[in-house]
């Protein structure tokens, strides 16, 4: 999985005065259905997840092994928010997979 870092903001007036997104590029893996992780830095309190892959549907949970069954549904350029998240110092992880190989998937985080 290729994970890719930047601190781009492409919502400099939404960020609430919380600060400058980390926005990271996830290619999930060339095996279609293959469930992938990736956690967040700790003290998240705002993100969002797009699908950068035309015609790719991407399922997103919250618990390992869930992503085939108990799943939110990211279809090719929609995206998913969270906000208000109470900050932490855990972490939260996310479970993906999709029936494409090799999709691309930008996860924008506030802290």
């Amino acid at each position: 999985m290729a994970n890719e870092r930047s601190n781009r903001s492409r919502y400099p007036s939404e960020d609430g005065g919380i600060g400058s997104p980390v926005i990271d590029t996830i290619t999930l893996p060339a095996v279609a259905n293959t469930e992938t992780s990736f956690t967040l830095r700790a003290g998240v309190r705002f993100f969002e997840i797009r699908t950068q892959t035309r015609g790719a549907t991407v399922k997103l949970a919250y618990v390992a092994t869930e992503s085939g069954t108990n799943y939110i549904e990211l279809n090719s350029g929609a995206y998913i928010r969270r906000e208000n998240i109470s900050p932490t110092t855990s972490t939260i992880t996310l479970y993906m997979q999709s029936s494409k190989a090799d999709v691309v998937v930008t996860i924008d985080s506030w802290v």
